[in-house]
This record gives structure tokens, C-alpha cells and sequence, in this order.
């Protein structure tokens, strides 16, 4: 049997752990260790840890650096096989273990898995299944915000991860770097999980495999009905314009121009709208202060990679939020005509990316 580690990341999260605590022993799966990596908390998190808990290994960070250097701590701990990496708050379900276990031993080309990501509501939600690149580069999520009840139930190949929870082999992991330290916060775990696909090997969904992801990190996590926090938008925009550049082929930047622009247009128009115009070309100016520093990473990355921008992109609806999506009168309107034309340039031009 291949061994296991956990790595729960956190951040403030004494709220959180407790809870995380009793779910691990909740499955009662033989752990080869669990980890708990902190990103410098200012709250009771590493008091909590040291007493209550001292069995768990505790990684410390004394400077506030995001996930992406926090879970690289803690994958450098580990020493199992495999790694299930959590948030603080993604609480496994008692029978979540086993599932993603079972599916990694029995296909020994399989670099990863992702378990059922399940929002809390009425009715609950499944947050996602894993993700695509969608063909205006932005992370799409597999039955994202689709009933629990009507969720598919089987297992699917899947092309990205979400850093809720993920299951992986540790050693393709750390083949690939680890995550990607520039994102600070979003996309770095569909960064991480794009170049596990494209670098190491085939990803699938666990559907059987349960988490419960609770509320978040606060002033960048939103759940429905929630203020988009500004510093998301622009760590949206810094973000996935990084890893469009760190990613995608060339070949398909230059089929896919005409689509990106017209996008970028409509994506430009919305954040005027919203008053997000500073974080959207601060995210822009990053970026190109950072180009270099980029292009040298995705010359690594492009040149290592072994399947195309055709296998993991994804079409159909745009990718945003469901408060966006339920919009009604002219936002709804310019949306479906903006889908429509997109859509139409894409099934166009995505013969030219084989």
C-alpha cells in the first residue's frame, strides 16, 4: 500500500482546524503523517497546533508569503507516496480517503486526483469536480455550482486541480517545481494542476471521494451572495493574464488572438462598470514588470510538456460567477451574445490548435 501525507495549509484558521483535526480521524485511514504548514498566523493557530495536537507536524513560516510557498513547505516535508493537500477549510468526509487512494494504486500512470468539492447550502452545491482551461484562458470549473443530487457520479479525466483539495504523487510534484510562488493567491492551483496534466500525466475526478469546503479565506474568498473583494479583482487580473503567458502555446495565443481580444475588450468594459479599473491595470502592470521573469519560466514549461492546448481547453459557457450568470435584462442579454460569438470563433479556429 503506498503511504500517505497530509498537508493541511493554513492561515489564520483556528476556527478551522479543530474541525479538520477530527475529520482526518473521522476516516480512520493509517496517515503516514499529517502536516499542518503555517503561513505566519496571527491568530492561536500554531499555540492550538503545539497543544493540542502534538503528534501532527507543524511547518512554520515567520513572513505572510500565500498558499503557493506554504504548501511547497509542506510537500518538502512529506515523506509519503502520495499527498492529499488540503485548506484548512476543505474537511474531508469520513469515506473521502480511500476512493483517491484506490484510484491512484490501481493506475500507476495516473499523476493525480480530485475529490467532490461540495459548497454548504440548500440546496448544497458541488463547488467542482476539477477544471479546464476554458479557450479564453480562464480556469473552468467541471460541474461547478451544480446540484449534489444531480451531480455525475463517475469518475472523469480532468485537466487541472483545485487547491481545496487534491490527492498526487509527490515525486511528479516536486518534477514540476511545486506551485508556482508568484501567484500569491488564485489560479495557483489551476497553475499547479495544469502543469501536472501537461508536464507529468493524466489527472481524474473522484466524485465518491467528499470534501466540505466551508467559508474561505477572508478579503479573498466569496461564496454567493458575497461582496467581490477588490483585491481579488486584481489578483484576477494579474493572474490569469500569468498563466496564459506561463502555459499556453504559442500557436494557440496566435489561433486564439482574435477571440482573447474581443474578450479582454468585454472583460475591460465589465470592470469600468464595477469601479475596478486601478486593480485591473495594476494586475497588467505586474505582469509586464515581471515579463521576463515569466518568459524564462515558460520557456521551462512549454519545453517539457506532452500533450497540447486542444486536450486540456474547454468550450461552452463562459466561466463566471453564479450571481453573474443569474443576471437578468441587458447584463444577461450581452452575456448570451458574447457566448454566442466567442463560441461561434472558437469552434472556427480550434481545428488550427492539433
Amino acid at each position: 500500500m503506498a503511504s500517505l501525507s497530509v498537508v493541511v495549509t493554513n492561515f489564520d484558521g483556528e476556527q478551522y482546524l479543530p474541525g479538520m483535526m477530527n475529520a482526518l480521524r473521522a476516516t480512520g485511514y493509517p496517515f503516514h503523517e499529517i502536516i499542518v504548514s503555517d503561513d505566519a498566523s496571527r491568530d492561536g493557530s500554531r499555540l492550538l497546533m503545539r497543544h493540542n495536537y502534538p503528534e501532527v507536524k507543524l511547518v512554520t513560516s515567520d513572513v505572510n508569503r500565500g498558499p503557493s510557498p506554504t504548501r511547497n513547505a509542506g510537500i518538502r516535508t512529506a515523506t509519503g507516496d502520495l499527498v492529499l493537500l488540503l485548506d484548512n477549510d476543505g474537511q474531508p468526509f469520513p469515506d473521502a480517503i480511500e476512493p483517491m487512494v484506490e484510484m491512484l494504486e490501481a493506475d500507476a500512470g495516473l499523476v493525480g486526483v480530485m475529490p467532490r468539492v461540495i459548497l454548504r447550502g440548500e440546496p448544497p452545491l458541488v463547488h467542482c469536480d476539477g477544471a479546464r482551461t476554458h479557450f479564453t484562458g480562464q480556469m473552468w470549473l467541471l460541474n461547478g455550482h451544480v446540484p449534489v443530487d444531480t451531480a455525475p457520479r463517475d469518475p472523469e479525466p480532468v485537466q487541472s486541480l483545485m487547491g481545496t483539495a487534491m490527492m498526487f504523487r509527490r515525486e511528479v510534484a516536486l518534477s514540476i517545481a511545486g506551485f508556482e510562488e508568484d501567484y500569491f493567491f488564485y489560479y495557483e492551483d489551476h497553475d499547479f494542476g495544469t502543469r501536472m496534466r501537461i508536464l507529468g500525466g493524466p489527472l481524474s475526478s473522484v466524485p465518491a471521494a467528499r470534501i466540505d469546503h466551508l467559508g474561505g479565506t477572508e478579503n479573498l474568498s466569496f461564496r454567493r451572495g458575497h461582496r467581490y473583494p477588490e483585491r481579488r479583482a486584481y489578483l484576477t487580473s494579474k493572474n490569469r493574464h500569468l498563466f496564459g503567458l506561463r502555459n499556453i502555446q504559442g500557436r494557440t495565443m496566435l489561433v486564439l488572438a482574435p477571440i482573447w481580444i474581443l474578450h479582454e475588450v468585454a472583460q475591460l468594459t465589465f470592470v469600468l462598470a464595477k469601479g475596478w479599473a486601478e486593480p485591473y491595470f495594476q494586475g497588467l502592470r505586474w505582469n509586464l514588470t515581471h515579463l521576463a521573469r515569466t518568459l524564462r519560466k515558460r520557456e521551462e514549461i512549454q519545453s517539457r510538456r506532452v500533450v497540447n492546448d486542444a486536450e486540456i481547453m474547454q468550450g461552452g459557457a463562459l466561466p463566471l460567477h453564479p450571481g453573474v450568470m443569474a443576471a437578468t435584462g441587458s447584463v444577461a442579454a450581452m452575456r448570451r451574445l458574447l457566448e454566442r460569438v466567442l463560441n461561434g470563433l472558437y469552434r472556427a479556429l480550434r481545428p488550427l490548435l492539433k
